[in-house]
């Protein structure tokens, strides 16, 4: 399982005036399962700091579309070792709205914004797009394309928006997941412009996302506010015309439906 958090001890920002007496110390774990139960033995006289990025056993719970008693009593689990917890970094709103309806207390919650891994300018050098897509304007996915993000939206709405609409968009898949052959097969027999590539190391990642026109991002709604669209930091930093089909059309706000009209006219 990917790693659900960081949990940590140290002197961070707002933290430091919620909870005095930090020590420098930064811990990773697979969830907050693994550390919680001991915690008092192994961190006796430390506060512990929990920052969360994808939380899991939702994420199981929103791809099955069900609850599992076994899922279920995880769950609860997992509730009850985030209460230990004695401050939470949440990456954003829809994170802290989740943690107070989980039971956490909104003063043991500070909003600390993810950051981009890697420097942005603006001004980088935009990698050349690959051939099959001379002529197109660039809409880029790029990272990992897995359960979270949505498939027969973006291919319904790429068929339309060049049977339909201007057609003037080709898809460029930087990425890797168990979604990605599908997508390209699909689109392939549709003869919608589209290609696949293997991601590119972190360093080169500034210049690859300066070669897009439209950058894509496809959280299916179950997992909003569970999951870390990370490409969203870098992106926005670098000033691209990042998601106007989803600023159109929120993926985690609107229909499917809707979705795919705002592909289409794209």
């Amino acid at each position: 399982m990917a790693f659900e958090g960081q949990l940590s001890s140290h002197r961070q920002g707002g933290a430091r005036s919620a909870i005095p007496g930090w020590r420098n110390s930064v811990h990773r774990c697979a969830g907050v399962y693994v550390v919680l139960c001991d915690r008092r033995q192994i961190y006796p006289r430390r506060p512990i700091i929990y920052r969360i990025t994808d939380f899991y056993p939702e994420v199981i719970v929103a791809e099955l579309g069900r609850k599992p008693l076994p899922l279920g009593i995880f769950e609860y689990v997992t509730w009850a070792m985030r209460r230990r917890v004695d401050l939470f970094q949440a990456l954003g709103e829809d994170q802290r709205k989740l943690l107070i309806a989980g039971g956490i207390s909104s003063d043991r919650i500070v909003l600390k914004r993810d950051s981009s891994p890697v420097p942005m300018t603006g001004s980088e050098r935009p990698v050349s797009p690959p051939p099959a897509l001379s002529g197109h304007s660039i809409l880029l996915y790029s990272g990992n394309y897995s359960v979270a993000h949505e498939v027969d939206t973006v291919i319904e709405g790429l068929i339309r928006h060049h049977h339909n609409g201007r057609g003037r968009f080709g898809l460029w898949l930087s990425a890797s997941g168990k979604n990605i052959a599908s997508i390209e097969q699909r689109l392939h027999r549709a003869n919608i412009p589209v290609t696949c590539t293997q991601p590119v190391p972190l360093e080169d990642l500034p210049s690859l996302l300066a070669a897009a026109d439209v950058h894509l991002i496809t959280l299916r709604n179950q997992f909003s506010g569970i999951v870390l669209p990370s490409k969203v930091t870098p992106v926005s930093r670098q000033d691209a015309q990042y998601c106007s089909w989803v600023r159109k059309a929120p993926m985690s706000t609107c229909s499917a439906g809707e979705r795919v009209r705002s592909i289409t006219s794209a």
